[in-house]
């Protein structure tokens, strides 16, 4: 009787309009965050600020957040490598003691933002034994990144399984059985 039902109800929900046009949203932004803790030499130190990579790859962008710790440490120069995108004012191929890099922007202050189009991949140069994101030319000397900042928030969308409003409509078809099936039993004695 139950397997009856339920391919019953399988098959009515497909002439349902709203179930048989079932979307899901797909993960369309990723975001990763590094520290800036390497100095010019590529050692490890402290870090002195961030970077923040966003990728959205519906409207085919990256963006790149520079971020320094200490407000009186202004940047001069942010460099990094955006997978074959264009932003404006790019300067062009920078190389320096980090490694070479295929974008360079003049910076000032001590946060800078840039965004690429027509790229949503974020490329790594190999500089001294390290993969490198992105890094900062700033008063106070040369900076790069090394690897992602451990327990940074994800806040990248989460994406609803397309058959979720199905599984939804199903639940609330046998809950609706259920419930005739109650009344028809109190309308009887």
């Amino acid at each position: 009787m139950r397997i009856a039902i339920a391919a019953g109800l399988s098959a009515g929900l497909t002439g349902i309009g709203h179930a048989s046009t079932v979307h899901s949203k797909a993960v369309t932004t990723f975001t990763s965050v590094y520290n800036l803790d390497l100095d010019a030499t590529g050692s490890s130190i402290g870090p002195v600020g961030t970077v923040t990579i966003v990728s959205n790859t519906k409207k085919d962008t990256l963006t790149y957040t520079f971020n320094m710790f200490n407000h009186k440490t202004g940047m001069t120069e942010v460099f990094l490598d955006a997978a074959g995108g264009t932003a404006g004012h790019d300067l062009g191929p920078v190389t320096n003691s980090l490694g070479t890099f295929t974008d360079s922007f003049a910076a000032k202050g001590s946060k800078f933002s840039i965004t690429f189009s027509g790229t949503d991949v974020a490329n790594s140069t190999l500089g001294n034994s390290v993969l490198i994101f992105g890094g900062v030319n700033t008063t106070k000397g040369l900076f790069g990144d090394a690897a992602p900042v451990p327990g940074a928030p994800d806040t990248s969308a989460t994406p609803i399984p397309g058959a979720l409003p199905l599984f939804v409509s199903g639940i609330g078809g046998l809950g609706l059985l259920g419930w005739r099936r109650k009344r028809k039993v109190r309308a009887i004695t």
